[in-house]
């Protein structure tokens, strides 16, 4: 499979997966580790649904640390700040189901393709391998490095199972901060403790507005002429645009905070249409400040080979959000206009 096309899925999975309870309460609790929450009742998970995903609770934040707000990816976010008094890395915890499938090898690749590295190899992934608890459960920690000086990148990822769900503890920054919050990292990761689920609630029937409205989406204004596909798994929204030299795919989705910042995505979307990664510099200078109503924008405007991309990230309330279109490059370069202003209709709740 492809390892941008992982990334996308990987995502997606982790969005689903927050949302497959069908009425949990996910909280994320910040508690004396003695006040531990007595264990709920268990319920079968509906066919084909994760089961109810544990919430976590630690003691106390380790100094320099801060808390940042979440997503419909992460639970939890922190921010770290290097001796320089400027933020030199970040934690985000992210929960995805057992049941996905995914190959640990293949998570491993992806996180050394946002290091610009290549697929390791098995002796290389045994040396960046590691044992690492949490909650009272044994998993793995991943050290991977793109090369050793200060400024290089690193990425210290924790892989520990609990309950049939993933706990993805992913310390990433600048590699001298990250180095040197190892200890610190791994000994708050240990204290965490998983918080058994409530039992499921029915799942609500409430019809979704056209155009968006339903919850957590905005209002939005299609053209006529696209096609509603639904949400996706990674997205909040999915449309089809026809035409002349063929179909294009519109997405929403919604990440939040920063998103990763703006260099690695932009080298992401490269690679998905065989594209050589840029500098961190140029990737950033590629995303061009655009107007829209509300927040700030920017464009990046893609051409591979045989398709092209448009993609729109749009800063509001703690969070980015991608408009994204992606096809033949006539088909892209012909809905240009109208995906424009579908992005720039949107209302924010």
């Amino acid at each position: 499979m492809n390892l941008n096309r992982l990334a996308s899925i990987v995502a997606a999975i982790a969005m689903l997966s927050l949302a497959a309870g069908c009425g949990d309460k996910i909280e994320v609790y910040k508690a004396p580790k003695e006040k531990v929450a007595a264990a709920a009742p268990e319920t079968a998970p509906p066919s084909g649904e994760p089961p109810p995903m544990p919430s976590i609770k630690w003691a106390a934040l380790p100094e320099g640390w801060a808390e940042a707000s979440g997503s419909a990816m992460r639970v939890a976010n922190f921010t770290i700040k290097g001796t320089d008094g400027k933020q030199g890395a970040e934690m985000a915890v992210l929960p995805i189901p057992e049941s996905s499938g995914l190959a640990e090898t293949s998570l491993v690749s992806m996180w050394r393709q946002q290091l610009g590295m290549g697929e390791a190899t098995q002796e290389e992934l045994a040396k960046m391998t590691q044992p690492m608890e949490a909650g009272g459960a044994t998993g793995k920690l991943y050290d991977i490095a793109n090369g050793a000086n200060e400024s290089g990148d690193r990425i210290l990822v924790g892989v520990v199972p609990d309950k049939g769900w993933m706990w993805f503890f992913k310390l990433s920054g600048r590699n001298v901060v990250v180095e040197s919050q190892r200890e610190t990292f791994t000994n708050f990761v240990k204290g965490i403790e998983f918080v058994p689920p409530q039992p499921r609630a029915p799942k609500p029937s409430a019809p979704a507005t056209a155009g968006g409205g339903s919850s957590g989406r905005p209002q939005w204004k299609t053209p006529d002429h696209w096609e509603d596909l639904g949400a996706g798994m990674m997205q909040m929204a999915k449309y089809k645009a026809d035409g002349e030299g063929g179909s294009t795919e519109i997405s929403v989705s919604r990440l939040g905070g920063a998103a990763g910042g703006v260099a690695p995505n932009v080298n992401r979307w490269r690679g998905q249409l065989g594209l050589s990664s840029l500098g961190t510099a140029e990737a950033n200078a590629s995303a061009k400040p655009m107007g829209v109503p509300t927040g700030d924008a920017k464009l990046v405007d893609l051409a591979g080979d045989s398709k092209s991309m448009l993609v729109i990230m749009v800063s509001q309330g703690g969070a980015t959000w991608f408009f994204k279109s992606m096809g033949p490059k006539a088909a892209v370069e012909r809905e240009r206009t109208a995906f424009v202003k579908f992005v720039r209709s949107v209302q924010y709740n």
